[in-house]
């Protein structure tokens, strides 16, 4: 499964996600409307008038039968539901609980069709119903609402309310910087933007991905995780994590918790009515343990949602981390360490409940009324080792072996800085969101080999900015230098100027491919700015570029990726699922960016509509009239508008759309690196992590 169709799959399971909820809150209607009644029935003395309004005084045992018919099949299926995951029973699972439902069913039969024709009149118990399911609703639509719009927030919003703490960019202490430089390398290797590092204090060994985009993601790590691992078993943890974020599941954990959190909120609020006081204190204080009983059925169905959607995507997650790091040893280690340590994967902090699925591995020792969200640890160790000998190792410092690199004594591994075959660019595009370890080697290589004032730079929050507005500078002419460094003396922060000119100095010497990987370690620190600091970094990065009359693409790209990815982190991202479009239906947008490509790499109008044609034809857009824009080349503020608009696409025909790109711009038979970059930039922007070329992985040509 490629990158395209794993975010495709995690979309679907996103539409299955809302069916299976609505599900359970229909259970949860249900059991809280036989709840609500039994209450009746036990206060029908204290309340005689509500109490014959619903609920008659006879036929009272073949009520409450009913009510311990349900909440036994609950259980029961439940029950029958864990038995049959760890025993691997796919479609029995539904088959079996439905049939056992049906049966308990036909046993009652006599006492339904009896309590229902003889105790609760109809329209008195349509009005019971239609107000305990109206209250329920209530409650969980607020509650789940108000979590999502809590979680809008990003990745940062989880990692905080678990206690994490950022870890700086240019922290110098030995654990933080290992741990830093994996995750670092990882980004770069897969193409995708540095996320932000957190630590969490907690002794047990874990870690979890969270966000809704590449752009807002966090890793964080336990403090055991940082203190116990090797490199080699933290490698293998940090590309588990990449793994989620590259594979759409995060947006998706991110969406169970917000969804499970209303239905949470029917048993918290029913704790607060158990605390009642007063005369008239006892039918509410029952009608609050009703609502606390349903509520952790309706979150007992959740916590089902949850394990069944999270089970096998840690499996994928643990095959990803082998087949990129090409080190099973790595993963396998971490599993067998915690299986080892004394406190295992634990996390303490009772917020790690809700976000238990995100984790690597299980949080709690005991499930806590709600199911494993993760397979057991043997399970996982022995489909990456199958000679494993089911030995945990005793608790200790890693040895210094472990912490070698796995690729330490590989040939150093460079980036493709000739023209790349044709060929080679397209199969590129079938690598997104994927890296292995020639990659992995680059980027450890390209971080070790960047001029260490350089890498310090853009690891600190103020000289990250002077390096980007360095990078900007160098695409432009000589002649606009002057302009733009003015810009900068008179609109920057006090000594940015000053800062950029020095490092102007260096960028320009920098190999074409290491510009994007150089934006993307500077976003970590760039995060940091404060809200002020980025409205004037923001402003001078639109200035130094429209102050060129003759902007370059590469030069707008940057920009724009760099207000993608920043965006997220100062304004709110939105958590709602966006209505997801075909290329015909956004085939505008397309043949603008298309109709872009094509104009201005070719060296004559006549190469541009061959180019154009390619691309069109390629991504099934042949019978589009491209008449309009054949006539001139397409504004970058057009530009831009339509790659938004392309942000829209399904899965599936974002991939068909990059492959038109690439398309265009190989209709001549080999793209020089400066197209492919750009290419990786535009892929950039709408979310889909290109990886760098590097040779060893593509045929050359001149």
């Amino acid at each position: 499964m490629n990158f395209f169709q794993a975010q495709d799959a995690a979309r679907r399971s996103t539409s299955r996600l809302v069916v299976l909820f609505g599900l359970a809150i229909v259970v949860l209607v249900v059991v809280s409307y036989l709840l609500v009644s039994a209450v009746l029935w036990m206060y029908r003395h204290e309340v005689p008038s509500l109490y014959h309004a619903t609920v008659s005084s006879t036929q009272n045992w073949e009520f409450f039968s009913i009510a311990i018919a349900v909440v036994l099949t609950l259980l029961i299926t439940g029950s029958l539901y864990q038995i049959l995951v760890l025993a691997g029973g796919g479609y029995v699972v539904p088959v079996v609980s439905n049939l056992l439902v049906f049966w308990v069913l036909w046993m009652y039969r006599h006492e339904v069709f009896s309590v229902y024709r003889t105790t609760v009149p109809w329209a008195q118990s349509w009005e019971l119903f239609i107000t305990t399911s109206g209250v329920i609703l209530a409650l969980i639509i607020a509650g789940s609402l108000y979590k999502l719009l809590v979680l809008s927030g990003g990745g940062r919003v989880v990692a905080e309310a678990l206690g994490g703490e950022a870890l700086s960019p240019d922290s110098k202490d030995p654990l933080q910087r290992r741990t830093l430089n994996v995750v670092e390398e990882m980004a770069i290797a897969s193409g995708t933007p540095v996320p932000q590092v957190y630590v969490l204090p907690e002794s047990g060994i874990n870690a979890f991905a969270a966000g809704y985009s590449p752009s807002d993601a966090v890793i964080g790590l336990t403090r055991g995780a940082m203190k116990s691992l090797s490199r080699t078993e933290l490698q293998g943890v940090t590309a588990h994590e990449f793994s989620h974020i590259l594979n759409g599941d995060m947006r998706l954990n991110m969406r169970v918790t917000g969804l499970l959190h209303g239905i949470l909120l029917i048993s918290l609020f029913g704790r607060m009515l158990m605390r009642a006081r007063g005369r008239k204190a006892g039918a509410v204080v029952f009608a609050g343990l009703g609502l606390f009983i349903a509520g952790w059925a309706g979150f007992f169905f959740g916590s089902l949602i949850k394990a069944g959607i999270s089970r096998q995507r840690e499996f994928l997650a643990d095959a990803s981390a082998v087949q990129f790091t090409r080190d099973p040893q790595g993963i396998a280690g971490a599993l067998k360490r915690i299986g080892g340590y004394p406190e295992q994967s634990i996390v303490a902090e009772p917020a790690a409940e809700q976000i238990s699925h995100s984790f690597f591995a299980q949080v709690f020792a005991r499930s806590r009324f709600s199911f494993a969200t993760h397979p057991p640890l043997k399970e996982r160790i022995r489909r990456i080792d199958p000679g494993w000998d089911g030995q945990f190792p005793s608790p200790g410092k890693p040895t210094a072996d472990a912490d070698r690199d796995p690729d330490e004594s590989a040939a150093p591994v460079t980036p493709v800085t000739a023209s790349i075959a044709a060929t080679a660019a397209l199969a590129l595009l079938n690598e997104a969101g994927q890296m292995d370890v020639a990659r992995l080697g680059y980027a450890k290589g390209l971080i070790d080999t960047l001029p260490d004032h350089l890498l310090e730079g853009v690891r600190d929050p103020y000289s990250a900015r002077a390096i980007i507005y360095a990078l900007i500078v160098a695409q432009s002419d000589r002649q606009w230098h002057e302009a733009q460094l003015a810009h900068l003396k008179e609109h920057g922060d006090q000594g940015i100027h000053d800062l950029t000119l020095d490092f102007l100095r260096v960028v320009p010497g920098l190999k074409q491919t290491d510009r994007l990987p150089l934006v993307d370690l500077a976003l970590p620190a760039l995060r940091s700015m404060s809200l002020a600091q980025f409205t004037r970094f923001r402003q001078n990065l639109v200035k130094l570029v429209s102050i060129d009359s003759d902007i370059q693409v590469f030069e707008w790209a940057l920009h724009r990726i760099l207000i993608h990815h920043l965006d997220s982190a100062f304004v709110r991202p939105s958590a709602r699922t966006r209505t997801m479009k075909s290329l015909q239906q956004l085939s505008g947008p397309c043949l603008t960016v298309l109709s872009f490509l094509a104009h201005s790499g070719a060296a004559t109008p006549e190469a541009a509509n061959s180019a154009l044609k390619e691309a069109l034809d390629s991504a099934g857009l042949s019978g589009v009239d491209r008449q309009a824009l054949t006539a001139k080349l397409a504004s970058f503020d057009e530009l831009g508008q339509a790659l938004d608009a392309l942000a829209g696409l399904k899965p599936t025909a974002k991939q068909g759309f990059l492959q038109a790109c690439v398309a265009c711009v190989v209709a001549d038979d080999q793209v020089v690196v400066e197209e492919m970059e750009l290419l990786r930039a535009f892929a950039d922007i709408l979310d889909c992590p290109v990886p760098p070329v590097v040779l060893g992985q593509n045929p050359l040509t001149g």
